[in-house]
C-alpha cells in the first residue's frame, strides 16, 4: 500500500469540519442569547439609525455622470489630455516637462 502524505492543516481542517457537521444548528433563542453575551451584536435601534456604505462608483458610471453632467475634462474633445492644455503657470502650449513642473501643475 502506497503512503500518502498529509499536512497537519489538512487533518485539523478535516476534524474541524467533522465536528462542525456533528454539531446540531443552534436555535433562534440559542443565538439571541450568544448574541446578548457577546455584547457587540446590533439591536434593532442599531439597524435603524446606521449609515449604509456602498462602494465607490466604478469608472464606467463616473464616465457616464461626468458626461451627464457636461464636466468633461479640458481637452477631452480633440483627443488629448489635460496635460497638453496650456499650464496655469506658463504661457506654454503644451504642459510643463515633468523635470520643471511647478507644483500647480500636478
Amino acid at each position: 500500500m502506497p503512503l500518502v502524505r498529509v499536512s497537519r492543516a489538512d487533518i485539523d481542517m478535516e476534524k474541524l469540519l467533522a465536528d462542525l457537521a456533528a454539531r446540531p444548528e443552534p436555535t433562534e433563542e440559542e443565538i439571541d442569547r450568544q448574541a446578548a453575551e457577546d455584547g457587540g451584536a446590533w439591536t434593532e435601534e442599531d439597524v435603524a439609525q446606521a449609515i449604509a456604505v456602498y462602494p465607490p462608483p466604478t469608472p464606467e458610471q463616473v464616465r457616464a455622470l461626468r458626461a451627464r453632467l457636461g464636466l468633461s475634462q479640458p481637452g477631452s474633445r480633440i483627443g488629448s489630455g489635460s496635460a497638453s492644455m496650456p499650464c496655469s503657470n506658463t504661457s506654454r502650449a503644451v504642459g510643463c516637462p515633468p523635470a520643471r513642473r511647478p507644483r500647480c501643475c500636478g
